[in-house]
């Protein structure tokens, strides 16, 4: 039996082609275009850049600016019928590609009281860092976690979840997706109730297994089943307890959440961060490879964050707003007022570490 090779048609004669590059014949510039290739020494400098140069800019979406933009979708779409109702954060770097930077998806998702958003996973992993709640939850393989304000819940990939709303206020929080990532990749699937089986309803034990320091063994009905729920209520007073061993010039005091069954990252591709800057003060600059998405959680303060140009852009952050320090921006946070600056963050730092690409510069 015989088979034959596909093989990708040939392109037309080009008739124009481009013009002459870095000193090319135009002749010899249309030929390499028509066998589809391209001058390396040409787009080197763009390509392998002495420095990141992100497109993503320092941004800020005002928290009480927003909100009414938010509520409003709830009058205009059902939870059932938008599948989720989120508004993207667009950053004006990346308009139109649905991304908060050059690596990470955010978006501000809605629910309201009564309302439940079906089943459904995929291979992008996601975290929720908790706006407003008084009765929202979501499930991970049917267990139920109840959301508080500042809570952080995490729906790692290819998990079935679920969100609801049990109480009287509407439901907010802020969605943080490696979807970029897995973009990059093209290895993203999903599946919707229906395709398959949704997982029955269970209660969540991974916050006594691991609060009594304790991980699945393998084969037990538990395994896999990792810790995803980190309450305001626990971390708060972390940064405090914290605070006693001193604090960083360029960091305040910054606590990383971590996945206690591996001590690493709460994500393969996406880190979380708590933050503390003490009242009246100011950290030193520093910049990081990371791309971070900041949340303001108690205090007003000021992001001041350099750009590609030499520019600096002052940002104002208060208690659920959320900005974004872009990758290698130099960054100074000053904590106003009398109280202390309290911070969320979320980052592509676990990717970047895993492939050895992490790095940072304290001025």
């Amino acid at each position: 039996m015989s088979t034959t090779t596909p093989v990708s048609p040939a392109r037309p004669p080009a008739t124009d082609g481009p013009p002459a590059t870095d000193g090319l014949p135009a002749d010899y510039a249309r030929e390499i275009d028509r066998l589809d290739m391209a001058p390396l020494w040409t787009v080197l400098s763009n390509l392998v850049p002495e420095h990141p140069t992100p497109k993503a800019v320092p941004h800020v979406w005002p928290y009480a600016m927003v909100r009414e933009a938010l509520l409003e979708s709830g009058r205009l779409i059902s939870a059932e019928k938008a599948e989720r109702r989120v508004l993207v954060l667009e950053n004006p770097g990346h308009r139109g590609e649905h991304r908060a930077t050059a690596s990470i998806y955010a978006g501000l998702q809605l629910i309201l009281p009564g309302e439940r958003a079906p089943e459904h996973r995929h291979t992008q992993s996601a975290l929720r860092f908790v706006i407003e709640s008084d009765g929202a939850y979501t499930s991970v393989e049917g267990a139920r976690i109840d959301m508080a304000p500042f809570d952080l819940v995490l729906t790692p990939r290819w998990r079935w979840h679920a969100h609801g709303h049990d109480g009287q206020q509407p439901g907010v929080w802020l969605d943080g997706l490696d979807i970029p990532m897995i973009s990059l990749f093209q290895s993203g699937f999903a599946e919707r109730i229906g395709d398959n089986e949704a997982p029955a309803r269970r209660a969540d034990i991974s916050p006594a297994m691991h609060a009594a320091g304790l991980k699945p063994a393998t084969g037990t009905p538990a395994a896999g089943f990792g810790l995803m729920h980190y309450p305001f209520a626990t971390w708060r007073p972390a940064l405090d307890a914290a605070r006693a061993g001193g604090s960083d010039p360029h960091e305040g005091v910054r606590l990383e959440f971590t996945d206690p069954a591996s001590g690493g990252p709460v994500l393969p591709t996406l880190s979380a961060f708590a933050q503390l800057i003490a009242a009246g003060t100011t950290t030193r600059s520093i910049r990081r490879t990371e791309s971070a998405i900041v949340v303001g959680v108690e205090g007003q303060g000021r992001l001041v964050v350099g750009t590609a140009a030499g520019a600096t852009v002052t940002i104002t952050i208060g208690p659920r707003d959320v900005a974004v320090v872009p990758s290698w921006a130099p960054l100074q946070i000053h904590a106003d007022g009398g109280t202390d600056l309290v911070l969320f963050s979320l980052s592509d730092r676990a990717a970047q570490a895993a492939l050895g690409l992490y790095r940072e510069d304290r001025s």
